[in-house]
């Protein structure tokens, strides 16, 4: 069952993202920025239900699970869209199109893979399907971000509101990431022991909409990308 703390940060986490899609199409970086827009109101739509399918059903209902790995899927497709799009905006022509290339490939590649073992499943091939090809794209996103946070800082790229955005979403896949290093490593920890890694994925979801929001308001005004904001 959720904690208190857990369901406060999760409501914190979506009201978060709201006031970040908001503050961006306010100062004008929506308009340079849309897949970030798109990812950030498919975001707060998709945890608004999940609040809502939660509260009147749980965790344990065939609706919660169906709904909870389609919207995964979906915002993975978007988080991939949108650091195509920081890339864009970053990188070379050249080296953009080598890298979104080979990270199709790979993904492409992975979901034949999946599909093939999912197939000789009888029940649920949809939302295991779903499961796997959002669970390839979520694996892919991160190396392409911190491949773009290093060729920033190598080659001294701008560090406009892109290059901001960059590091923001490096520390949430850090964050995330730590999570699973954690239950590999530390699995067998008895059931006095913190649980605190439990609780990074929540704040890893806290971070995202208050870094990104402090990229846009930080660094807006002197990025060459971004629109122009008003005084």
């Amino acid at each position: 069952m959720i904690q208190l703390p857990q369901y406060l940060l999760w409501i914190g986490a979506t009201l978060l993202a709201a006031y970040v899609a908001a503050l961006g199409w306010r100062l004008g970086v929506a308009r340079r920025f849309p897949f970030l827009t798109a990812y950030l109101v498919l975001s707060l739509g998709a945890e608004l239900s999940r609040l809502l399918i939660f509260e009147r059903w749980g965790f344990t209902a065939e609706l919660w699970m169906n709904f909870y790995y389609g919207s995964d899927l979906l915002l993975a497709v978007a988080l991939y869209f949108v650091i195509l799009e920081l890339q864009r905006r970053l990188l070379p022509a050249q080296l953009w199109r080598l890298l979104h290339r080979r990270s199709l490939a790979i993904v492409g590649l992975w979901t034949v893979v999946s599909y093939a073992e999912i197939w000789k499943s009888d029940r649920q091939r949809l939302m295991l399907c779903s499961h796997e090809l959002s669970s390839n794209l979520w694996f892919v996103s991160p190396g392409l971000i911190l491949v773009l946070w290093v060729i920033i800082y190598l080659r001294d790229l701008p560090r406009g509101v892109a290059a901001g955005m960059v590091q923001v979403w490096g520390i949430y896949f850090l964050l995330m990431g730590s999570t699973y290093v954690f239950l590999h490593f530390f699995h067998n920890l008895p059931p006095s022991a913190p649980r605190l890694h439990l609780e990074i994925p929540v704040m890893a979801e806290v971070w995202l909409p208050l870094g990104l929001g402090f990229a846009i308001l930080n660094k807006s005004q002197n990025d060459p990308s971004a629109a122009n904001v008003p005084g």
